[in-house]
């Protein structure tokens, strides 16, 4: 498993080649990104009513959650990253701690499946506003994760791995939400 992890790292990972522009671009995508959702996130809390607030708290125990256990899964398996094993090209600074499950890509992915659930949970699985959200937010965490790999921090089982990490934040934070305020169900209008 090891051996096709890193072989694709390298088919991912940038090369001595690579045009300054799509490292600078990964590079925005990789560290500042992920910044951006949290900043509109926070803004929509400031600005939100008291419904949208409480779905932001709720974010913020899912990325909390999701990083605890990142945390506990990073002390019980620490795996290296690229750079420690060497292996690759390193275009982005980072510590030399355990890099599975990657944790950008677990925040991310956990607050979209997050969204995923609550939004199915009011509309009854109809596409709306925030399943649109909970779409950008996924793929926006693909980008981001793609652009870890391609700087040369993560390897893709860290990010694969951050999949059923971010499922399982997503869900329980999912079950506490509907514990603690149920979901407002609205009656079907009758035809007169």
């Amino acid at each position: 498993m090891e051996a096709l992890n890193q072989h694709l790292f390298l088919l991912i990972n940038a090369t001595a080649d690579t045009p300054l522009w799509l490292i600078s671009t990964a590079h925005f995508i990789a560290r500042w990104l992920i910044y951006i959702v949290l900043a509109t996130f926070i803004f929509q809390f400031i600005r939100g009513d008291k419904e949208t607030q409480q779905h932001i708290i709720a974010l913020f125990i899912c990325a909390l959650l999701a990083y605890l256990a990142c945390f506990i899964i990073g002390k019980i398996y620490p795996h290296p990253r690229p750079f420690m094993v060497p292996i690759g090209k390193t275009y982005l600074l980072h510590n030399a701690n355990a890099s599975f499950p990657s944790g950008h890509a677990t925040l991310m992915f956990s607050l979209g499946f997050y969204l995923l659930l609550s939004e199915r949970t009011v509309k009854e699985g109809k596409l709306s506003g925030k399943t649109q959200s909970a779409w950008l937010i996924l793929l926006l965490g693909v980008a981001i994760s793609w652009a870890r790999v391609f700087l040369g921090v993560h390897f893709p089982f860290d990010i694969l791995g951050a999949i059923p990490v971010s499922l399982l934040a997503a869900y329980l934070t999912w079950r506490l939400a509907c514990y603690l305020c149920p979901p407002r169900r609205i009656p079907p209008q009758r035809r007169t």
